[in-house]
């Protein structure tokens, strides 16, 4: 029998300085592994981004293969029959999106023709002379003869991009009616926008419905895709620039939702007091400024989604369209203090590192870098820089390749690099 002492007695395991080590590595390991599996993670997420802009644009090819134009921006003529003879008042409610008129294209045809039946029924029942039509903002009830049918504030995966982390905080489901029903509570946001061209321009307001007061526009103002269609519409052999040089949807981060959600700001801020009148220079210099922290925005409770992007259904340029002025992921500028403003100057933004997704006219989708060149910020559409504003231009974009790329006829031959 051997006879063990403590002299030649070992212990097995670990001292305390190899524990360290040991944890030291496995630290090193996470914070050179963590960066990698985020960043696989944002390549997945960005990948559903591209192919929800791919899904949309293929829609809207489908959708000029029946109509043979592109949906329009607002004042849709696929919605003009429904409102013929309307009192001039309501013409704002042509402000039905794009969004709207593709639904039948991108799987959601049972909710598109509860959007047409809505138009059509509501003005159709009319007992004032007034259009009991739903305004394309507020998930109310359908007119006709569905009672309690949710319908712009169903949440539709494909226009709502992974990465922004706003896309899932919306206003609960409800059955209406419901407290605080005004404003449009309860509609749902997207991501995706359709571009108007490469000038700051009214879009999706009571402007242009040809009143005394408000009379057309020209067709030239409208130098994107996505128009005002009682003024000029959209065809291919309309994009003389070519398919593959002109953008057709974009995005734009949402505008958060919550308490007090209009002193809170989406990813790259807004600005307010902005006039129309001056030039995108000006915008872009508002970026980091005081203002940007909330003080434009008040909050205003009643109308808690008005933020940029909060309203799918709606054809306004804060909510489904941008201008290819300001480069990418540049902030949102307002002429007054309202987030729902029919004269902001509207940038894609995303947050996928560095730039935005765009879908060219083609469908074939780009990635679009923040640094693109963008020219002559402080000059009108033109190239001027007179006093006044300049709205009816067709030459070619002076605001470099992405002003040129957001024009579907200025006659540029450029393309993205």
């Amino acid at each position: 029998m051997k006879i063990y002492t403590l002299l030649n007695w070992k212990k097995n395991g670990f001292t305390l300085v190899e524990l360290l080590v040991v944890i030291a590595i496995i630290g090193l390991l996470i914070a050179l592994l963590l960066p990698a599996v985020q960043a696989a993670r944002e390549a997945a997420r960005r990948m559903q981004c591209t192919n929800n802009q791919k899904q949309l644009a293929l829609a809207c090819h489908n959708f000029h293969d029946i109509h043979q134009h592109f949906p329009g921006g607002t004042y849709a003529k696929l919605f003009e029959p429904f409102f013929a003879g309307a009192p001039d008042g309501n013409k704002r409610r042509q402000r039905f999106s794009w969004i709207c008129q593709v639904l039948p294209f991108i799987e959601q045809s049972a909710l598109g023709t509860l959007v047409t039946d809505n138009i059509r029924n509501g003005l159709a029942t009319s007992s004032t002379g007034t259009p009991a039509v739903q305004d394309p903002w507020i998930a109310g009830v359908v007119l006709n003869g569905t009672a309690n049918t949710l319908l712009f504030g169903t949440a539709i995966s494909t226009i709502l991009c992974p990465s922004d982390s706003n896309r899932d905080k919306v206003p609960p489901i409800v059955t209406w009616p419901a407290t605080g029903t005004v404003g449009g509570n309860y509609s749902q946001p997207t991501s995706y926008r359709g571009c108007v061209g490469d000038n700051r321009i009214e879009i999706g307001g009571t402007t242009g419905e040809g009143t005394t007061t408000s009379p057309f526009p020209p067709p030239e103002r409208f130098r994107g895709i996505f128009t005002q269609q009682n003024v000029c519409l959209v065809d291919f052999a309309g994009i003389t620039d070519g398919t593959s040089n002109t953008i057709l949807i974009s995005e734009t981060a949402i505008f958060p939702y919550g308490t007090n959600v209009t002193n809170k700001l989406p990813k790259y801020g807004a600005a307010g007091n902005v006039s129309i009148n001056s030039f995108p220079s000006v915008c872009k210099a508002r970026a980091g400024s005081p203002t940007l922290n909330g003080t434009d925005f008040p909050n205003n409770s009643t109308d808690i989604t008005t933020g940029f992007g909060r309203r799918w259904g709606e054809g306004s340029i804060v909510h489904t369209l941008f201008n290819a002025l300001l480069p990418p992921n540049t902030h949102i500028c307002t002429t007054g203090t309202a987030t729902n403003n029919t004269t902001a100057l509207v940038s894609a933004s995303s947050y996928h590192s560095g730039g935005v997704n765009v879908a060219l006219a083609d469908g074939s989708i780009r990635f679009v870098s923040e640094t693109i060149e963008t020219k002559n910020l402080d000059k009108w559409v033109d190239g001027s820089s007179g006093s006044a504003i300049v709205t009816t231009y067709g030459g070619p974009s002076f605001y470099g390749i992405w002003g040129s790329m957001g024009t579907r006829g200025g006659g540029e031959s450029v393309s993205l690099p």
